[in-house]
């Protein structure tokens, strides 16, 4: 269907511009200095706290920059006949890094409301991560948290 065609055009067009070898998500262009995420399935402890990997491909110098999460609400209401969509993002945390080349990790801790949005929503909330590292362009990548057991 169309949606598929969209899908690959947009995958052909955002990988056309990444450098031969360069180290990259499926799917995702590398921008330089700006680290990738390496799991999109995140999840929060009993205390809030979330684990997010990253790596950078940077070969000399240091990624520096910060992480954010947001969950990603779709409101709705209607106007007659039709339903109005409406996307809302609420930040739940933030943390700095700055890191060598190769994998690391960082720890974000969710605030008191930040706890209770994934509570109230059955332990499970859609986010939006993004990664900023001055003066590169930022990522956004979609994910999904999940409270532990």
């Amino acid at each position: 269907g169309s949606t598929v065609s969209a899908f690959q055009i947009a995958k052909l067009s955002a990988g056309a511009g990444a450098a031969p070898g360069a180290l990259s998500a499926p799917g995702v262009a590398a921008q330089s200095g700006v680290p990738i995420l390496l799991h999109t399935r995140l999840q929060a402890d009993r205390k809030g706290r979330v684990r997010v990997a990253l790596r950078c491909a940077v070969t000399s110098g240091s990624c520096k920059g910060t992480v954010t999460l947001r969950a990603r609400f779709v409101l709705t209401r209607r106007a007659g006949r039709k339903h109005l969509r409406r996307v809302v993002y609420v930040t739940l945390g933030r943390v700095g890094f700055k890191h060598g080349s190769g994998s690391f990790a960082v720890t974000i801790r969710l605030g008191p409301h930040g706890r209770a949005l994934l509570k109230s929503h059955h332990g499970r909330l859609t986010l939006q991560v993004i990664i900023a590292a001055p003066p590169a362009k930022s990522r956004k990548v979609d994910a999904t948290l999940t409270a532990a057991r």
